[in-house]
């Protein structure tokens, strides 16, 4: 189921903050794709993410390949701001009324991990929440990684290592590749200082916004 650039206070020795400075100064504002952003699935093939991402949620909640599983119709895509309350309203009318936001516990049998199962099917989040873009999407978004975002790592002097092809990026099944994710490796005030001025999608770009219906 991304910010800005805040105050902050750092422990770490005055060398780190002195790399932090120098990243700055390197990092000029990066230029962002300029061609057609690709608009947001809809028809089959939103109908083609969304069951992909069920798929997905069938298995982390624990439920077998084998088991029954429901046909359910989506009442709407929510936010993942709302996904707490939406959820919990659900799982109260299902009967479950102390369900909490982390997905079931360890002792719930099988007659909760349904009822979970049936409320996120009913109230999907948008699909890219878990990385699951269209073609168009996938293209566009790996055009930006090669042309804008990996360069503009670079220039804060962190070496990049395993990029994928564009084949092997696209055939990524969820939560896909972002070259941001090389930046754990790096202290933290310099992965802020990158993040703040490397965005991690285009400008304007925004698959999960709720515009999407059925």
């Amino acid at each position: 189921m991304d910010g800005g650039a805040g105050v902050r206070t750092s422990t770490r020795p005055l060398a780190t903050a002195a790399i932090a400075a120098l990243a700055i100064s390197s990092l000029g504002a990066c230029a962002t794709a300029t061609r057609p952003i690709p608009p947001n699935p809809q028809g089959s093939e939103l109908t083609e993410l969304t069951n992909r991402e069920l798929d997905m949620q069938w298995q982390y909640i624990g439920l077998t390949p084998d088991s029954p599983r429901p046909t359910v119709e989506v009442v709407r895509f929510i936010g993942p701001e709302e996904a707490k309350q939406v959820y919990s309203d659900c799982m109260t009318e299902a009967g479950f009324p102390f369900y909490g936001s982390n997905g079931p516990t360890d002792d719930a049998d099988n007659y909760e991990r349904l009822a979970i199962y049936i409320c996120t099917a009913k109230y999907p989040l948008p699909p890219s929440t878990y990385g699951l873009f269209s073609d168009a999407q996938h293209d566009y978004l790996y055009d930006y990684y090669l042309d804008t975002l990996i360069p503009c790592i670079r220039s804060g002097g962190v070496k990049l290592e395993n990029i994928p092809s564009r084949d092997e990026y696209k055939s990524t099944t969820s939560f896909s590749w972002s070259p941001l994710d090389q930046l754990a490796k790096v202290g933290d005030d310099l992965q802020f200082v990158i993040e703040s001025r490397c965005p991690a999608y285009p400008s304007g770009f925004r698959p999960w916004d709720l515009g999407i219906t059925e």
